[in-house]
């Protein structure tokens, strides 16, 4: 028997909150349209065909960021994941790649629209790679793949990006290109086999590409990556002698703040449309604006199925994360918290809102929320100040992540 549609105005009444909640994740009108709709495949694929663009797509993760915000200061680690960052862009801005959404952390997504050629994508990314070798100490995995996609607020969706997404996270090493789709014709000796197993993927889709042998690269293109921070900042960071205690501490009082951070994910229901999921995000960014409000929370950032909050006190952090997951219960989702403490660089913007720009407990939060988090589980680091009457309501853990061992306790919400 089929799921039933998500009753979207059961949770949010007004039309105001509605309009709110939809701009966090995709035009008002499309909603519209979709809840007018008989909700099927076809009307999906009738809403969102306006949406449809063709070409290729570049996705990067740095290897070793964890081991990297342990061993250096978080103004430090911002400035030496910005360079591959501004490599990238400028290579693939050169032949008209087109940065997509904010390249917070250490992420960097690129959309290279038809009829550019696959194969002049690989140069420039060969060019990058070996860029970013040579000239930089953070190093970057890369995956690649053409086909159809959707792109909606300078935001991708779509299968195709969703498996692109999840092999780039989760399978690529460092300095590797890997594409996922058919060798191109006529090409076929760049690509090798990839190594990587990935669920996502299916087998004999993903490969490695050889790419020492491009060498037919366009230049450079001197151009700014879409930051998430003023480049003031990085101008500012430039200039500073992480060797200086002295000089160290006064930028530590003027940008940083020390605080608990939270990352939530919300998992997603995995068997309906991509429009009943981006339904399913509009009422669960409602549901958070509402609880963070009753709580005093500072909700930092809505990335979709992930959101990330701020909270110096303990007490009303944890208060807000089991008002929040008993919500989310309600309307039959679930998610997962993971929390730290620690210094967080952020800027003001100029709505008063808070922007995360990074640190050690960003990282860390990421890591226990995404990548070991457990439906209506908090991961909470040792580092975190808790109650010890709090920490033995749950159980001990130690987890082995990116180089770096993380200890502290599980607590089932």
């Amino acid at each position: 028997m089929p799921k039933p549609h998500f009753q979207l105005d059961k949770i949010i009444p007004s039309t105001a909150d509605l309009r709110w909640a939809t701009g966090k994740n995709l035009p008002y009108e499309v909603l519209e349209r979709w809840l007018k709709s008989d909700r099927t495949a076809h009307a999906q694929h009738t809403i969102l065909s306006d949406y449809a663009v063709h070409g290729v797509v570049v996705e990067s993760d740095s290897s070793g960021l964890t081991r990297l915000s342990a061993e250096r200061h978080v103004l430090e680690v911002l400035l030496l994941i910005h360079y591959p960052k501004q490599i990238i862009f400028e290579c693939g801005a050169a032949i008209g790649g087109q940065g997509i959404g904010t390249w917070k952390a250490d992420n960097t997504c690129m959309f290279y629209p038809s009829p550019l050629k696959s194969l002049d994508v690989l140069e420039q990314m060969a060019l990058a790679q070996k860029t970013i070798q040579r000239e930089c100490t953070v190093q970057v995995g890369m995956g690649v793949r053409r086909g159809q996609f959707y792109e909606v607020q300078n935001t991708l969706f779509g299968p195709a990006f969703q498996v692109l997404d999840a092999i780039t996270e989760d399978e690529i090493g460092p300095t590797a290109i890997v594409w996922e789709g058919r060798p191109l014709v006529g090409h076929e000796s760049l690509f090798h086999p990839f190594d990587g197993v990935d669920e996502f993927a299916p087998a004999g889709t993903l490969w490695s590409v050889q790419y020492a042998s491009l060498t037919h690269a366009v230049p450079r293109r001197a151009a700014a990556y879409p930051m998430p921070f003023s480049a003031g900042l990085i101008a500012t960071l430039q200039n500073v002698n992480f060797s200086d205690a002295q000089h160290l501490d006064a930028l530590h009082a003027e940008l940083l703040i020390t605080t608990h951070v939270c990352f939530i994910k919300l998992h997603v229901d995995e068997g309906v449309l991509l429009l009943e999921k981006q339904l399913q995000l509009v009422a669960w960014h409602y549901l958070i604006r509402e609880t963070a409000h009753t709580f005093g929370i500072d909700v930092a950032e809505y990335a979709g199925p992930v959101v990330i909050v701020l909270e110096a006190s303990f007490q009303a952090m944890v208060a807000f994360i089991q008002k929040l997951c008993a919500a989310t219960r309600s309307i039959e989702l679930s998610c997962s918290f993971g929390m730290a403490y620690g210094h967080v660089l952020r800027e003001l913007k100029k709505d008063g809102s808070t922007n995360i720009v990074g640190g050690a407990p960003v990282n860390y939060a990421s890591k226990l929320a995404e990548d070991v988090g457990v439906p209506d589980h908090l991961h909470l680091l040792e580092n975190c100040q808790a109650e010890a009457a709090f920490l033995q309501s749950g159980e001990a853990f130690t987890l082995g992540i990116s180089h770096v061992e993380l200890k502290g306790t599980r607590i089932r919400l």
